[in-house]
């Protein structure tokens, strides 16, 4: 994506190279146009962008005072605005509290057997081995069953929602969305979920598995990555792994 500086002086975009180029093709812009892509802050010629070198362009049309009639296309530059710190921290917090909702019905089904089911899990965390000793199965497998259904389907939407909008439901709730970094365009599969989710938890998986020290290792990792959204540029370290940033919708 890019801004350029129109005849009046004044900013244009954010526009794709297609766009420039159209502008190029139709005369509204020219070679020696100054330009720079989003999110940087070096002006330079058109030509001098390897999207369009050597592309044979027409006399550019100077704008007028009414430069939105004499250039059709053209708006003015949107500034992106980074989402607040608070802000992010909410969104998430709205997410694990979906996350929370979607487990309710199988807590609901398990019923008089939740406590033990919670004994039981601590149990494991200690003797790394799961005991269904003393748990009715009648209500364990379709508590399991419903609560596998429903944490899928709700990732099914989170992921579709990030995919196609870059918002996942809590981000929506906030007004904040994740963009590509170097243009500020949806960020797509693999950005807005694969790479944003998938190694931070990959990672925080490893350090859990170390004896004595993981659990703190773990808290001490998550917590730092959630604490580098007061940096200057609010990117945690799953933004600088999927090269994505979050900003006001």
């Amino acid at each position: 994506m890019f801004i350029i500086i129109g005849g009046d002086g004044k900013e244009y975009g954010p526009a794709s190279a297609g766009q420039v180029r159209g502008w190029l093709a139709g005369g509204r812009a020219n070679a020696d146009t100054r330009a720079k892509r989003v999110g940087t802050e070096e002006w330079r010629r058109l030509v001098d962008f390897s999207e369009f070198g050597g592309v044979e362009v027409a006399s550019p049309v100077i704008p007028g005072e009414d430069a939105s009639e004499s250039a059709p296309g053209f708006r003015e530059a949107e500034p992106v605005t980074l989402a607040s710190p608070w802000s992010r921290l909410l969104a998430r917090c709205a997410d694990w509290f979906l996350e929370f909702l979607a487990a309710v019905p199988a807590l609901v089904v398990l019923g008089p057997d939740l406590m033990k089911v919670f004994q039981a899990i601590i149990a494991a965390s200690r003797e790394g081995e799961f005991n269904f000793q003393g748990l009715e199965t009648a209500r364990l497998m379709p508590a399991l069953a419903l609560f596998a259904a429903l944490q899928l389907a709700l990732l099914g939407v989170q992921i579709l929602l990030l995919t196609s909008r870059g918002q996942s439901l809590g981000k929506i709730l906030l007004g904040v969305r994740v963009v590509r970094a170097d243009d500020d365009e949806k960020p797509g599969f693999l950005r807005g979920w694969l790479l944003r989710e998938l190694p931070s938890g990959a990672i925080q998986g490893m350090l859990q598995l170390l004896p004595v020290v993981g659990f703190f290792l773990r808290f001490a990792f998550v917590t730092t990555n959630y604490l580098m959204i007061f940096r200057e540029d609010r990117r945690c370290l799953h933004d600088f792994i999927a090269g994505t940033r979050v900003v006001r919708a």
